[in-house]
Formats: structure tokens, C-alpha cells, sequence
């Protein structure tokens, strides 16, 4: 069974996801640079990290997995 979300949540969600999205592209523009920078890779492979958790958080939530 599915939970409704309150909009603040759900502006929350759709920002970590875009955030995700915007983590990967920036990792793998990174990982295709000559030379690599593993500082900066490592960086964006963090932010991913986090948004993509936040994303999954919230995705529990929803699905009545969490609280």
C-alpha cells in the first residue's frame, strides 16, 4: 500500500533525484577526463551517494517500509 506524501517531500524527492542524476553525469565526465582526477571523482561519487540515499529514504516512506 502506497503512502501519499506531503509536498514538501515529494519537492524534496524530485530534487534528489535530479541531484543523482546530475552526480552521475558529473562523475562520468570526470572519469573520462585525461588525466584522471580521483579527488574529484571521489567528490561526485559522494554527492551520488547521498542523494541516491535520501531518494531511497524517502522511497521507504512512501512504501510504508519506514515509520
Amino acid at each position: 500500500m502506497h503512502r501519499r506524501v506531503p509536498p514538501i517531500i515529494q519537492f524534496i524527492f524530485y530534487g534528489m533525484v535530479a541531484s543523482c542524476i546530475g552526480a552521475l553525469a558529473g562523475l562520468i565526465h570526470e572519469l573520462l577526463h585525461k588525466p584522471l582526477d580521483a579527488a574529484s571523482a571521489l567528490i561526485w561519487l559522494f554527492l551520488m551517494g547521498v542523494s541516491g540515499g535520501i531518494v531511497a529514504l524517502v522511497l521507504l516512506y512512501k512504501w510504508n517500509r519506514l515509520g
